[in-house]
């Protein structure tokens, strides 16, 4: 009789397949894991930033809320265009903020002192967006309407 006490190289090689196979498994998720973190963290960068300006706007509310140099000093914002605002989000890689105001043209309601259309209502969207690798490079936006109450 043999005694077969040993392992075979079948056997060896066999055991470092599977062992192989299960590492590259843990190795993956802990690759996803690391990623899905950056972007959360990432979002969660943008959602604060884009609150934050929100939170201005709506302080100034509905006659405030107009794009010009004083509501958004330079260096901090860039005005574009007299409804386009730029900012730099330097939290984030490469990241750059833009503000929309304008009038909703479909909210008009009749002056009754003049009896001509005056808006009643702006439209004022932030979008964020950040780069780096193209798993953890995103955007952000949020929007809200801003009512004229007298």
């Amino acid at each position: 009789m043999r005694n077969n006490k040993g392992l075979s190289l079948i056997e060896l090689l066999m055991v470092s397949l599977l062992l192989g196979i299960g590492l590259v498994g843990v190795g993956g998720m802990f690759t996803s894991g690391v990623i899905s973190n950056r972007k959360a963290a990432n979002i969660t960068v943008a959602a604060n930033r884009a609150a934050q300006e929100m939170e201005r706007l709506r302080d100034a509310g509905f006659l405030g809320a107009v794009v010009d140099y004083d509501h958004f000093p330079y260096p901090r914002y860039y005005v574009i265009s007299p409804t386009q605002v730029y900012f730099s989000v330097d939290e984030l890689k490469n990241g750059t903020g833009y503000i929309f105001l304008d009038m909703d043209p479909e909210a008009q309601v009749i002056d009754p002192s003049t009896g001509l259309y005056v808006g009643n209502l702006k439209r004022v969207r932030i979008v964020i967006t950040w780069g780096g690798a193209e798993t953890v490079s995103g955007r952000y936006s949020v929007s809200t309407l801003l009512a004229n109450r007298p």
